[in-house]
C-alpha cells in the first residue's frame, strides 16, 4: 500500500511523475494546485504525453493557478483549431496551432535554463526505442511527446521522427532518480482496460425521443418523414448499427490505453513511487478537452486524498 505524503511533517522536496493520457491529464492541473497549496516543493518533474505538457508550462515558470487560467481561458473557438485536421499523411494533425498557442504563453525556453530541473519522455518510432528529453527546446520536447500516433503527425528531431512517449514510458517514475530521502510522486489518468470502457465510451450516446423511441437527430430528416414505415425502420436499424460502432479515434485511443497501461503496470513494480495519486478519470473520453473544469477538479480531490 502506498504511503501518503504528509507535506507539514515531511520537509523535504519531492519528484514528480506525470503520465500520459490525453484530455484526462488535465487533471495533473489539480493534483498540482494542492501540492502549491500545501507548500510542497517540486524538486523535478518527469512528464509523458499530457504529463509533459503540463509538467513543462509549470517548469518553466507558471504556478498551477496560471496553468489552470490559460486552459480554462480557452474558448471554444480555439479549444477546436487545435483539431482542425491537417492534409499531413503521417496523422491527422500536425499539431502547428497548439504550438503556437503554448509559443505565445511561455516563448521558446531551453530545458537547462528552466525554474525545476524537466525531463520529458518521447518514442523513436522508428527504432522503438525511448528518446529522453533533459536539454534543448522545451517546446520540440512536448511536440514530441504528445504526438499520439495516427492522431498527431510525429515530430521529426534531428533523423529520428518522434511520437508519444507513452508507447514506451506512460508513467516515468524511473526518471526521477530520487536521492536525499527525497519523495517521488507518480500521478496516472490512464483507467484499467477492464473497467467497460469500451462497452461504455466507445458506442455513441442515442439520444432518443420518448413518445417515438427513435433518435431527435433522424426525426429532423424531412425525407423520412414521407416514407413507407417498413422502409424507415429498415434505415434507423442500419444508422443505428453503424452508429455503434467505435470511429477510428475511438479504437486508436483505446488500443493506446490498454498498451499503456500494461506497461505502467510493469513499470509500477520496477520502480514503485512513494505516493501513487490515480485521478478516476476512465468516464471521460480521451478526447473530451472541453470537460477542463471537471478533470482539474477531480485531480484536486484525488491529491486531496493522498497528501495529508
Amino acid at each position: 500500500m502506498m504511503k501518503r505524503l504528509r507535506s507539514h511533517k515531511d520537509s523535504t522536496a519531492v519528484n514528480l511523475a506525470l503520465g500520459s493520457g490525453a484530455a484526462r491529464g488535465l487533471a495533473h492541473i489539480g493534483v498540482l494546485k494542492v501540492l502549491d497549496k500545501k507548500g510542497i516543493k517540486i524538486r523535478k518533474i518527469c512528464g509523458t504525453s499530457i504529463g509533459a505538457l503540463i509538467g513543462g508550462l509549470y517548469a518553466a515558470g507558471l504556478s498551477s493557478g496560471d496553468i489552470e487560467k490559460v486552459i480554462l481561458g480557452l474558448d471554444r473557438k480555439k479549444l477546436l483549431s487545435f483539431f482542425m485536421p491537417s492534409f499531413n499523411l503521417s496523422g491527422f494533425l500536425d499539431g502547428g496551432e497548439i504550438m503556437e498557442f503554448i509559443r505565445s504563453v511561455i516563448g521558446n525556453p531551453v530545458i537547462e535554463k528552466l525554474s525545476i530541473p524537466f525531463s520529458a519522455v518521447a518514442t523513436d518510432v522508428m527504432t522503438g526505442k525511448e528518446h529522453l528529453f533533459v536539454s534543448g527546446s522545451l517546446l520540440a520536447a512536448i511536440r514530441s511527446s504528445i504526438s499520439i500516433p495516427g492522431i498527431f503527425a510525429p515530430c521529426r528531431f534531428g533523423k529520428k521522427y518522434l511520437v508519444d512517449g507513452g508507447l514506451v514510458n506512460p508513467l516515468p517514475v524511473n526518471h526521477l532518480n530520487k536521492k536525499n530521502g527525497e519523495k517521488n510522486i507518480a500521478v496516472n489518468v490512464i483507467p484499467p482496460p477492464n473497467r467497460g470502457y469500451v462497452r461504455s465510451r466507445l458506442v455513441y450516446p442515442r439520444e432518443k425521443n420518448k413518445r417515438k423511441g427513435e433518435p431527435l437527430l433522424l426525426e429532423k430528416i424531412p425525407l423520412l418523414k414521407n416514407i413507407g414505415e417498413d422502409i424507415k425502420g429498415r434505415l434507423l436499424r442500419k444508422i443505428s448499427r453503424f452508429r455503434s460502432r467505435p470511429d477510428i479515434f475511438s479504437v486508436i485511443l483505446q488500443t493506446i490505453d490498454i498498451m499503456e497501461y500494461k506497461i505502467m503496470e510493469l513499470g509500477l513494480k520496477e520502480n514503485p513511487p512513494d505516493v501513487l495519486i490515480e485521478p478516476d478519470a476512465g468516464r471521460i473520453f480521451p478526447l473530451q478537452f472541453f470537460k477542463r473544469e471537471e478533470l482539474i477538479a477531480l485531480g484536486e480531490r484525488t491529491a486531496d486524498g493522498s497528501i495529508a
